[in-house]
């Protein structure tokens, strides 16, 4: 019969196998969650040897960080879409963002004359109060017009059989079940720098991945994303494998 393709996983170690992988001295890799690194070394074995032989054969390797990474994105996507707000969006990670601003009575009304006149659906923002509004990112431009305190929060949604009332939560009927679809906070709002702001929604706007990696090459851009780089874990897919801890 043969074989078209190789897929290669990396071990984790877990309640159910520890007894038979303590016993053969393995070494483990410890992050997320504990991995066998000598399965992640004989993978890459196996990937340079195919190259360095030149046979050519189709060869997958999937790490846990790789795997979790998108077992984790699919769960997400699949539950956002019933509790997102119109006015957030989702991050390449499944994440839900929220951005909100605040100002004065004086700036939010003409913020809001502004939404007006340029016909902004009224979706894509919502004035929480008479100095703060939360708004989607593709009305960034408006709100950045105005000196006002812009931060950013990310949540996660996920599905429960039960609710604990810690989050918000919204029930769904699927397939004929009942299930409840829970909106948990990941990170307290974080406060942009007035000088971040317009970097940040540059980012968000054109590609947070591609300006990261261009900064990563380029001294100056570094020094320009510094600040908010930290936020990147939060948008975009961390590729290739798992540091050593």
């Amino acid at each position: 019969m043969g074989a078209n393709h190789i897929n290669l996983h990396q071990l984790r170690l877990t309640p159910h196998n520890y007894a038979k992988l303590a016993a053969r001295k393995y070494t483990y890799s410890h992050g997320l969650k504990v991995t066998v690194l000598d399965s992640e070394l004989a993978a890459l074995e196996v990937l340079r040897w195919n190259f360095a032989e030149q046979i050519n054969f189709p060869i997958n390797y999937c790490s846990f960080q790789f795997k979790n990474q998108f077992q984790t994105l699919a769960g997400r996507m699949r539950s956002a879409k019933y509790i997102i707000n119109s006015y957030e969006a989702l991050t390449q990670t499944g994440l839900i963002r929220t951005l909100s601003a605040i100002g004065t009575v004086a700036q939010m009304l003409s913020l809001r004359e502004n939404f007006k006149l340029a016909k902004i659906d009224t979706d894509l923002y919502f004035f929480v109060s008479k100095e703060k509004l939360f708004f989607h990112p593709t009305v960034s431009k408006f709100v950045s017009l105005f000196s006002l305190i812009v931060s950013v929060q990310y949540h996660s949604s996920s599905t429960k059989q039960g609710v604990n009332y810690h989050y918000p939560f919204v029930d769904v009927l699927i397939n004929k079940r009942k299930i409840f679809v829970e909106k948990a906070t990941v990170t307290q709002l974080i406060v942009l720098e007035a000088e971040n702001v317009l970097k940040f929604m540059d980012l968000i706007r054109f590609g947070f991945l591609a300006k990261i990696e261009n900064a990563v090459q380029n001294t100056k851009l570094q020094q320009s994303f510094a600040d908010i780089q930290d936020l990147a874990r939060f948008e975009v897919l961390e590729y290739g494998v798992q540091e050593i801890m």
